[in-house]
């Protein structure tokens, strides 16, 4: 995709909304959880348990949209939990080894 079709896609207003409550379900999870460090497996597991919520929450909104905002939350806490596994990632060893793995 060009970059000047990618740019009239994005509303950097809304953007930013999304990407701010995001950051603010980090820190949430944060001062609940505190650092968490999970293998690959792990991270997928959580993620996944996210990604049912959020089905749920869709699906709950079939025939009576009045709660149609659980189904954002739990779309910002799906891109939270994804956010602290690349963190996870980062910080530990699989970021490390991928650094010094050969190019291929």
């Amino acid at each position: 995709m060009s970059e000047k079709k990618q740019s009239e896609l994005l509303n950097p207003g809304i953007t930013d909304l999304v990407l701010g409550d995001v950051l603010e379900e980090r820190k949430r999870q944060d001062a609940k959880w505190g650092e968490q460090t999970h293998h690959p497996h792990g991270w997928l597991a959580i993620l996944m348990e996210e990604v049912g919520e959020a089905a749920k929450a869709a699906l709950d909104t079939w025939d009576d949209p009045i709660d149609i905002d659980a189904f954002r939350e739990e779309l910002i806490e799906i891109a939270a939990v994804a956010v602290a596994a690349v963190e996870d990632w980062d910080r530990t060893a699989g970021f490390k080894a991928w650094l010094e793995a050969p190019a291929s």
